[in-house]
């Protein structure tokens, strides 16, 4: 007399067996194994378990397993056939007595397919060694793009290994391109799994870009992003906030608002956090630290570069003055290409220009993005300290 404990369902694909609790459109076996016991010294072999799918078909015990047991054996038997094309219900006989009853769900591609999200798609900019995610740029100075992006399934992420995954990039003209990625490294136990398609560069295009991620050419979704004209870069900088440093010393750094003196043989300099107005936006931009001297209107120039400026504010630092320079200037300027962004003045509290939008960049603008250390802060203006 069997009795049945459990039941184990999966299937076959390049030679692995795996334990799934549905049947993919692409399995090359299906095998359901049914957990029994029986008295000892009961006999039996597999040939006396059947599997029956609808009125007519019938299957044989592949295989039968006994171990031995006190006062009972205990084994399983295996049953193996060919893949579905949909949902059936199967049930498993000892000889003539019905033991069990299952139903095996079958996964479609295209249902399977219907299933998949995408989540945070992104572009990702090299500048100068610097990975930065962004939406809209300024693709001067740009050494390399890719797109990125999660996917996830109700069905689990194992499935997507078995589907050519591809991104259509559409310019607006002519017919989109397309690039063919291998979604590899899967493991069946996270929610999510990342797809990389790794571009190289973009087309030197300002404007609107669409980005598509297929699964067999089937779009599952989509992102746009926006190239820049350096006119309209320039314009989006901003200066969140904007300081003194004074190097005392004994090689102590000293952070100031106001400036209205300075030690013998102490040196300053104005520091800024220059970043842009618009979140998911990178780029290289021009920035200039020019000074105003007393009563003189022709400004001089300390410092000239490029500053990698994105919603999350960089640290500037790079003018370090002596004592003699701090009697003779009334003020420092800082430009994004002509554009004036900032004006911080010795002797008195720093003040922030106007855009050419009517805004201003508060420092407001930067408090939920400036995670960064006062130990990293120390450590940069040391680096501008240096290189002077």
């Amino acid at each position: 007399m069997t009795e049945n404990k459990a039941l184990q369902l999966g299937y076959e694909s390049n030679g692995l067996k795996v334990l799934s609790p549905i049947i993919p459109w692409f399995a090359e076996k299906i095998f359901l194994e049914v957990a029994i016991r029986f008295p000892d010294k009961f006999l039996c072999s597999a040939s006396d378990f059947s599997l029956h799918l609808g009125k007519s078909f019938s299957i044989p015990g592949n295989h039968l397993h006994i171990n031995d047991a006190a006062g009972h054996k205990a084994g399983k038997v295996e049953f193996q056939l060919d893949n579905l094309s949909k949902e059936s219900k199967a049930k498993i006989y000892f000889k003539k007595k019905l033991i069990s009853e299952i139903e095996i769900p079958f996964l479609t591609k295209e249902a399977f397919l219907a299933s998949v999200e995408v989540h945070s798609p992104a572009l990702h900019c090299n500048f100068d060694s610097q990975i930065v995610s962004c939406q809209s740029f300024f693709m001067a100075g740009c050494k390399g793009v890719s797109v990125s992006a999660m996917l996830s399934s109700k069905y689990g992420v194992g499935f997507l290994s078995n589907l050519n995954a591809s991104l259509s990039i559409d310019v607006g003209s002519g017919i989109p391109a397309t690039m063919v990625a291998k979604i590899s490294n899967i493991e069946s136990s996270k929610a999510f799994i990342p797809i990389v398609f790794p571009l190289g560069s973009l087309p030197k295009k300002i404007g609107n870009m669409k980005f598509s991620f297929l699964l067999e050419g089937i779009k599952i979704g989509s992102m746009i992003c926006q190239g820049i004209t350096a006119n309209s870069f320039s314009k989006m900088i901003v200066v969140g906030k904007q300081s003194f440093v004074v190097w005392k010393k004994n090689g102590e750094l000293e952070f100031v608002d106001e400036l209205p003196q300075l030690d013998p043989e102490v040196r300053f300099g104005p520091t800024f956090w220059v970043g842009t107005k618009v979140d998911g936006l990178a780029g290289f931009a021009d920035i200039k630290i020019q000074g105003y001297l007393h009563g003189s209107h022709q400004p001089l120039c300390f410092w000239e570069g490029k500053v990698l400026a994105t919603s999350a504010p960089a640290l500037i630092a790079p003018v370090n003055l002596g004592p003699e320079s701090f009697k003779e200037i009334s003020y420092f300027e800082v430009l994004s290409g002509k554009n004036s962004i900032a004006i911080i003045k010795l002797g008195s509290k720093p003040t922030v220009q106007f855009t050419a939008e009517g805004t201003i960049a508060s420092t407001e603008v930067f408090a939920s993005t400036a995670n960064v250390s006062v130990q990293d802060v120390f450590k940069k203006l040391r680096q501008f300290s240096s290189s002077n």
